[in-house]
């Protein structure tokens, strides 16, 4: 009698990119998890990142593919664009903050894929 062949279905793989070109090589004003004690105090929640070398608008791309749930002014993070994501099965959602909204090209509701430039960074 032969013996049975199991095969394992290949992983489910997503791309993932950061949000921003030369995300690592920019300052970093504040990094997420920094205990922080300014205009707030806690926990910052995300990554603070500083263009001072350059006047031009910065795009900003979706991390993964997803569709946008909000698109509205948030205080603490100015302009706001929420996405949720299914990465391996798991729903994330990721938050961008900082963003010139009056020429935002996503709205909500509709699919933005990793590629997708949802707007510039603007400094508010």
């Amino acid at each position: 009698v032969p013996s049975p062949t199991i095969t394992t279905p290949p992983a489910q793989t997503h791309s993932i990119v950061l949000p921003i070109d030369q995300y690592g090589k920019r300052k970093t004003l504040k990094v997420f998890g920094e205990y922080i004690q300014d205009r707030f105090t806690g926990y910052h929640v995300a990554d603070d990142i500083e263009f001072t070398d350059t006047d031009a608008d910065v795009p900003v791309k979706a991390i993964a593919d997803g569709q946008v749930e909000v698109v509205q002014f948030v205080s603490g993070y100015g302009g706001f664009i929420r996405i949720k994501h299914t990465i391996d099965g798991q729903t994330i959602h990721s938050l961008y903050g900082h963003i010139a909204l009056q020429s935002a090209a996503v709205k909500v509701g509709r699919s933005e894929e990793h590629t997708s430039e949802l707007q510039s960074h603007s400094d508010l």
